[in-house]
Order: C-alpha cells, then structure tokens, then sequence
C-alpha cells in the first residue's frame, strides 16, 4: 500500500473515531479492540465502586437503570475502545463486538467477545441498580409515537 493510500485510510479512521464516539469531558486515553483493551479500559474506573462511581461523575457519564446497553458501563467502553460497535454489560461479564480496518483497509468484525468484568465494576452495577449512585442516573424519557 502506498504511503498516500494509508493517510487516505488513517484519515478515514480518524474521521469515523471522531464522529462517532461518545465525547465526555477529560476522556483522553483509549484502548485497543481486543479482550485485553477492554479488560485494561475496565479495571482503569478503580479499585472499587465508589471509584467506578467517582471516575463516571468526573467524566461526565451517566447512564440508565437496569438497561444493559445504555448503563454507565455500556456508554463508556465505546468511547474509550474505537470500532466498539455494541456492547451488552450484565452482572459479571459483557459482550462486545465491534470492527477495525486491517492494513490493506479492509473492515475486520471482532466479537461477540465475552469479558468478565473486574469486581470493583460488578459492585458498582450492582449500586447504580440499586440506585445509590442517584447522581449518575439519567430519567428514561417516555418515547412519544
């Protein structure tokens, strides 16, 4: 590939990162597409739940009760793993899948990846549920048809 046709495609990327990524405040780190990156991004929230907590509020991350996919947790894995597509987040593990371009600019799909989720993570799912993280909550809005 010549070394237009990669900043053609690095270019690419970075436009597709850019405009569909969650954007929260102070979010600057992020992860690689694999088992590893997003067991590396999970365990980076804390130690405990009241970290996972404290590190959702700072970054501006609030997220739904009881929903798997729009929790805190749901909307913070894709803003911090490009090409994360979708994200499943339940008690003790979530299920992820996404996509990357390989070197040639192919579309490369990843997942369905199972990833067992740090305690510190499990603990606060469990208190955002339980609603002691009343803060982090954001109200359903009735869906007007």
């Amino acid at each position: 590939m010549s070394a237009s046709a990669k900043r053609r495609r690095d270019l690419r990327r970075r436009r597709y990162d850019a405009a569909t990524r969650p954007q929260f405040r102070g979010l600057r780190r992020t992860y690689p597409l694999t088992p590893e990156g997003v067991e590396r991004a999970l365990t980076a929230l804390g130690r405990t739940s009241g970290a996972v907590a404290g590190r959702m509020a700072a970054l501006g991350i609030r997220g739904q009760l009881d929903n798997d996919c729009d929790c805190p947790i749901g909307r913070y894995l894709p803003a911090v793993v490009p090409g994360l597509e979708r994200v499943s987040v339940g008690s003790t593990e979530a299920f992820v899948s996404g996509w990357e371009h390989d070197d040639l600019g192919f579309t490369v799909h990843f997942g369905p990846m199972h990833i067992s989720l740090p305690e510190a993570v499990t603990d606060f799912i469990e208190a955002f549920d339980a609603e002691r993280y009343p803060e982090l909550i954001e109200e359903v809005k009735p869906h007007v048809g």
